[in-house]
């Protein structure tokens, strides 16, 4: 009887093992061999069936598993013809990734279908263009492949446009896509036209008036402005079309906004505004908008591929400054991408209410796109140790459309203004606190005196004079003193030119990697940076203002290093400030610098240091 037991028992154990395993073996979701494509079906419903331009809808993909065991979903493919007359805005659930082959855009999944039921992948669109559209929809599950056929039909409801006097069409509700350009600003050398950036912008009226920034279409430090390309969204599946040149007519560098104009075709033949009849986006009431009121951001980021970008978020609060207001800026939630910078920010009526904009609302400048164009270290090499150039926007800043008015309004008026920064007067410093002051008339007041094969820093007639002869190089000299706060004036002139050659003045200086630096240059720039750590880290990027005088002309610069603030000014017209704490006390210092050509000599005298007045 024992070993009849002891048998018995085995059987039941080994079936007991078994009915585990295939537990095992469906909880890990192992497709079963013998699945075929009738265990597999596939619906295809347009919600809702009636769309009109600018509707929002979605094609939902049911499929259903036939099978007694889970399936995986791995791939849904539409057919081209079923996006080419919308955008695709989302999907849910998230896919892993997307590839487009051809006519068609393969998703891939990683999902389980349960047994004996269903999962609905659904495709939310926005309707763009009227059509009868059709097209395959393609699923893969356990290997197998199904397909059917869709269709979506879109209308275009009468009250959706507006025609104006031009019989332009402008859009008044939805997404105004095709009112946004990709601005391309093209720079010459050696005879040949090479793109130094892009940003984006806005068309506000048909005859080709387009809302930017002033950054995205006025030249800087490292790169002239030789032509602008205006390229048009003609499609939203495809990169923008360039199709114009275009001029600045106003700019406002303060404001960080511009309006160019259409001016000619890509071959240099004029065009006749009156007949070109672009779409353009309404403007809408940025003094209107409320806390929580939805945005749409659209612009060309150029990060994450070619095409048009959409960003959705809402108005997160408002920032005030005594110059321009309450609502100097817009807030938003939106993370906006770099090349967006003077693209469109629209409400739900589809009206531009705001322009993303390079210039932040408060905090650390935080760039989203930038690119090393330049070695404004000056080591020689372009590499991700000189600045970063930004292309593109500062995040979740919009200078509210209000602000854009008075340039606008003068541009459709035939005017033409490129603006300056408004600068200020600096208060000069009172005799009472002279902490030190050199005349260089005695070679031996203390200042660094040696020449070398790149260059250096001596006394001669009376002057301090720093000799740079290599290119994209830096030399300074310094009394070796130590000074908390300071104002520091000294008197400059330009003894041997380079056309592009910078010289200023250093504070709270360390060592030779950590100090601050307050410079101007030969054309007309000026900027504030520092070393720390051996680290070059641009405070004030190079900015052009006429106040700058040219080579030939004795120049008084005055800096500040008070607290936390830094400060330049020149002949007593102040430029900039900015704060930094990296440094609160040091030596004095002056400095010199050449970018593509050496041979650069700047003589100072008059130096003064003097402790900072209430």
């Amino acid at each position: 009887m024992t070993p009849v037991k002891t048998c018995q028992k085995r059987k039941t154990i080994l079936a007991f093992v078994l009915f585990l395993l295939s537990l095992i073996m469906s909880a890990c979701n192992f497709p079963p061999s013998e699945v075929t494509t009738q265990d597999i079906t596939v619906d295809v419903v347009i919600e809702p069936s009636l769309i009109e331009v600018n509707d929002e809808y979605r094609i939902v993909v049911s499929v259903y598993n036939r099978s007694s065991k889970s399936l995986p979903l791995t791939d849904i493919t539409l057919h081209q013809s079923l996006l080419e007359g919308s955008w695709l805005t989302a999907v849910s659930p998230t896919y892993i990734n997307y590839s487009q082959v051809g006519d068609s855009t393969t998703f891939q999944f990683d999902l389980q279908i349960p047994a004996k039921q269903s999962i609905q992948i659904e495709f939310t669109l926005q309707a763009l263009s009227d059509g009868d559209y059709k097209g395959e929809v393609l699923v893969i599950a356990a290997s197998q492949t199904k397909s059917t056929q869709a269709r979506i039909v879109i209308g275009q409801p009468p009250s959706s446009i507006q025609p104006s006097p031009t019989g332009t069409v402008i859009v008044t509700g939805g997404i105004p896509f095709r009112a946004v350009v990709q601005i391309i600003a093209m720079y010459e050398d050696s005879g040949e036209m090479y793109i130094g950036w892009t940003g984006s912008g806005s068309i506000i009226t048909p005859d080709g008036l387009i809302l930017t920034n002033a950054h995205v279409v006025l030249p800087d430090k490292y790169f002239p402005v030789d032509a602008l390309v205006v390229a048009l969204t003609l499609d939203v599946n495809h990169p923008p079309e360039p199709t114009y040149y275009a001029e600045v007519v106003q700019a406002d560098p303060d404001l960080d906004i511009a309006v160019i104009k259409i001016t000619t075709d890509l071959d240099g033949n004029p065009v006749d505004r009156t007949m070109l009849d672009l779409p353009n986006v309404p403007i809408g009431d940025s003094d209107a908008l409320q806390l929580g009121d939805n945005l749409t951001i659209l612009g060309y980021p150029g990060i994450g591929g070619e095409t048009i970008t959409l960003t959705r978020g809402e108005v997160s609060g408002f920032t005030s400054d005594k110059k321009y207001g309450d609502r100097a800026f817009i807030k938003t939630s939106a993370t906006i991408a770099g090349g967006n910078s003077g693209g469109l920010a629209a409400n739900d009526r589809g009206e531009i209410i705001g322009i993303p904009t390079q210039l932040g609302y408060g905090g650390d400048d935080q760039y989203v796109d930038c690119r090393v164009l330049a070695d404004t270290n000056r080591d020689g090499v372009i590499d991700d140790k000189d600045n970063c150039v930004p292309t593109g926007g500062f995040i979740n800043a919009l200078r509210p459309i209000k602000l854009a008015l008075p340039l606008t309004e003068a541009a459709e008026r035939g005017e033409v203004w490129i603006g300056e920064v408004e600068y200020g007067q600096i208060v000069q410093p009172s005799g009472e606190g002279l902490l030190f002051q050199d005349d260089f008339s005695n070679p031996g007041s203390g200042w660094d005196d040696w020449m070398g094969e790149n260059g250096g820093s001596y006394y001669s007639n009376n002057e301090y004079l720093i000799e740079v002869q290599t290119e994209s190089y830096l030399i300074w000299g310094n009394p070796s003193l130590s000074f908390g706060n300071v104002v520091v004036t000294v008197e400059a002139h330009i003894v041997n030119p380079t056309g592009v050659g910078d010289y200023g003045v250093l504070c709270r200086y360390q060592d030779n990697n950590n100090f601050y630096a307050l410079e101007v240059s030969e054309d007309g720039y000026y900027t504030i940076w520092k070393y720390e750590r051996g680290e070059f880290v641009i405070l004030v990027d190079w900015e052009y203002v006429e106040v700058v005088p040219r080579t030939g002309e004795t120049v008084t610069l005055t800096i500040a290093c008070v607290g936390d603030t830094l400060s330049l000014a020149v002949n007593s017209i102040l430029l900039a400030e900015v704060q930094d704490s990296s440094f609160s006390h040091g030596d004095v210092g002056l400095i010199a610098g050449t970018w593509d050509q050496g041979g650069l000599t700047v003589a100072f005298d008059d130096f003064q240091v003097w402790e900072p007045g209430d």
